[in-house]
């Protein structure tokens, strides 16, 4: 099933508001329920059986279902095991429902891309089951206690998407309880519907199903007409998917949230053990969740996918080198030291301490969330830094992830912590909260300035990776199959929403109109699609408002006289946001397009005669994040690695990254840098000790008994 396909089960699911449980171990028992509930409004039922055989019960079920009622869509209930979800899945189940969450059944479910829906009784369990790429969960926590239970989570855990309830009690007055609490989805089983029995196992009278499931229809859809209570102290937001328009809400926490992050990090780090235990425990609990990152690689890199509409071979590429960040950062565990000084005199012995900085705020963004994650949080564990994590809204499953993976590998509670919300609420308090010793925030230069407006309170320590606009310099000499490859990787890599984005293409004149048709050709090649198909290149842009930013950009470069030679506009699907690759040549340093950060499959092209003019325009930017150099002469590499104002210079190669190496930017795309031994400087503070060694030797005044000098 496609990803589209597979958010459209979803969304019927929702739409309807009900989804009945049946338990049957009987072919003709199946077949009546299917009869009796033709033309009672319901799309969606959930079929459980405890027999070993139910799938073949199921089988007969999912065939009369097809012929009476089309649009009927089909799951399986109390599924506990991977082998039984398959035999389900073969028989014709939509979607698979479990007792509990499992870790088999979920991976058989994404790879066989249909909607897992696990039962969950407290809110880790939930928590655990979106990060594993569960649109929707079922809760068990019984049923008096279950409408309490939803409007409890509701509160604290924003990521909770839909609820899908189950064990509702046999009367009205409960429904309306469970809608009221917050329950997006109402299941109930044949006690309920005939309200004779109360084991939902036993037997029912087929004929009054109908009337009773109509009733019940009439009930969700009164109880949904009414106005909702707001969520405990925050409103909601809805963050759409990035290939579908699927809407799923979810309750914004309030500051005291984010308060209570704070207090435990700040206890952890003033009280815990965590910064005063050996480097090499820290070592080991670091490599530990390194460990677990690959172990989960491709659940992860299926909730990347899902979120942020990146293609799931990149997405996947990205956990990996996520999991090579937390290896280096564990070295530095063991290497996090100081100076001594031995040359300040017979009687004076020199010491520099480095000490973590305490408990540290991060704030990223939305376009790679593990990856950057994984460019700060290890590091600033490394050194015994506690820490407070606040990921984009559109993008928190896999951080939430790695905040249980890293609690399971041994970090200490109080450590980590992860708060999701609004940039704007929760954000900006973070970067202002007197308890919060240093911020590193990735994201826009804008965004970036107001960090630092927010954190001069209590003058906090601040480290920004911000945009930019990466030019590409090709020059005549240089291997141009190689160059072109890379021209086309860099713009369109992660659908150009990427800080090293190579959005400005520079070329030497005397190979510019060859260069540029052949830039155009291949981007045309490049697969635009479903981020779940591996043979996507460009995914979905991540939300309307960057879409909208992008259409805003293309339209500035064609009223300011730029060529536009390929692409430019939204491609014409029945639902996502999917952007051509786009190309513009004759483009000149004075516009918008060859100045401001686009974060879109947006190529602009510029010309150059000689090296000084190449670096003119390569600098022409407020921006100086990174530059690719093409070009087979040693002095034009060197002389251009001197010239451009940027923290990486890529020579005969683009996007590489190590982590033995620093990253960062000059002028608006940051301030410090991270990876490599230099970036634990940002996560600690120095120490100056200066020991005076055998009797004083100098008195300031009159030493007791003798003279001074």
């Amino acid at each position: 099933m496609t990803l589209s396909a597979r958010l459209e089960t979803i969304i019927a699911v929702v739409e309807t508001g009900v989804l009945p449980l049946f338990h049957s171990d009987d072919a003709d028992r199946a077949r009546g329920i299917t009869d009796a509930l033709r033309g009672g409004g319901v799309r969606a039922i959930e079929f459980t059986d405890r027999g070993p055989n139910g799938w073949s019960v199921f089988a007969t079920l999912a065939t009369e279902a097809a012929r009476h009622d089309r649009d009927a869509i089909l799951g399986a209930g109390s599924i506990r095991d991977p082998f039984a979800a398959d035999r389900f899945i073969a028989a014709g189940a939509r979607f698979i429902v479990g007792p509990s969450f499992d870790a088999e059944v979920a991976r058989l479910c994404n790879r066989r891309r249909i909607p897992y829906l696990p039962g969950c009784a407290t809110p880790t369990e939930i928590v655990t089951a979106e990060a594993w790429g569960s649109e929707l969960v079922k809760v068990f926590p019984g049923d008096s206690l279950g409408p309490a239970f939803v409007k409890a989570i509701r509160g604290p855990l924003p990521e909770t998407q839909v609820v899908v309830t189950g064990g509702v009690a046999a009367s009205e007055a409960s429904v309306n309880e469970w809608i009221a609490a917050g329950a997006a989805c109402l299941g109930f089983g044949s006690a309920l519907v005939t309200r004779r029995h109360t084991d939902p196992g036993s037997d029912a009278d087929v004929s009054e199903l109908t009337p009773a499931v109509a009733r019940l229809i009439d009930l969700v859809a009164a109880a949904r007409a009414a106005p909702p209570a707001p969520a405990r102290g925050s409103r909601s937001w809805a963050p759409p998917s990035p290939s579908a328009p699927t809407r799923i809400s979810s309750p914004a926490p309030g500051v005291e949230d984010l308060d209570r992050a704070v207090d435990a990090a700040r206890k952890a780090f003033d009280d815990g053990p965590w910064p005063r235990i050996p480097g090499v425990e820290r070592a080991r609990v670091i490599n530990r969740v390194a460990d677990a990152i690959r172990a989960n690689a491709d659940d992860l890199a299926l909730v990347e996918a899902l979120e942020s509409g990146k293609p799931i071979r990149q997405a996947h590429d990205e956990i990996v080198s996520s999991a090579d960040l937390w290896e280096y950062a564990a070295t530095l565990s063991r290497h996090t030291y100081g100076d001594t000084y031995n040359t300040l005199g017979p009687a004076m012995f020199g010491l520099v301490l480095r000490e973590p900085v305490g408990v540290v705020g991060m704030i990223t963004p939305w376009n790679f969330p593990l990856l950057i994650i994984s460019q700060k949080l290890p590091f600033a564990l490394a050194v015994g830094c506690t820490a407070v994590v606040k990921p984009a809204d559109l993008t928190p499953g896999t951080t939430i992830r790695l905040a249980r993976l890293a609690q399971e590998a041994g970090l200490p509670d109080g450590v980590l912590n992860v708060v999701t919300g609004p940039g704007r609420v929760v954000g900006n308090r973070l970067a202002e909260h007197p308890d919060v010793d240093m911020i590193s925030f990735t994201g826009s230069t804008e965004v970036g300035k107001r960090v630092i407006d927010a954190s001069k309170g209590n003058l906090k320590k601040v480290e920004l990776e911000l945009g930019g606009k990466n030019p590409q310099l090709v020059f005549a000499d240089a291997d141009l199959d190689a160059a072109l490859d890379a021209v086309v990787y860099g713009v369109y890599f992660n659908m150009g929403e990427c800080c090293n984005s190579g959005s400005r293409l520079l070329v030497q004149r005397s190979i510019a109109d060859d260069f540029i048709e052949r830039v155009v050709e291949r981007a045309r090649t490049v697969p635009v699609g479903d981020p779940l198909d591996p043979a996507t290149k460009i995914g979905a842009i991540a939300s309307d408002e960057q879409f909208d930013k992008i259409l805003e950009l293309v339209g500035a470069g064609r009223s300011e006289g730029a060529d536009l030679l390929l692409g430019g506009n939204r491609l014409a699907t029945d639902r996502g946001r999917f952007m051509e690759a786009t190309v513009f040549s004759g483009v000149q340093p004075a516009m918008r397009i060859a100045r401001e950060e686009i974060f879109g499959p947006v190529l602009s092209v510029l010309t150059f005669e000689t090296a000084d003019e190449a670096a003119r325009i390569a600098n022409a930017t407020k921006f100086g994040l990174s530059a690719g150099v093409w070009t087979r002469d040693l002095d034009t590499a060197i002389g251009m690695s001197r010239s451009i104002h940027a923290g990486t210079i890529w020579v005969n190669t683009f996007l590489d990254g190590y982590p033995e190496l620093p990253f960062g930017g000059y002028k608006e795309s940051g301030l410090g840098r991270e990876f490599g031994r230099f970036s634990i400087d940002a996560f600690t503070e120095l120490k100056s000790v200066q020991m005076h060694l055998g009797p004083r030797t100098s008195w300031w005044i009159d030493r007791p008994g003798g003279a001074s000098r």
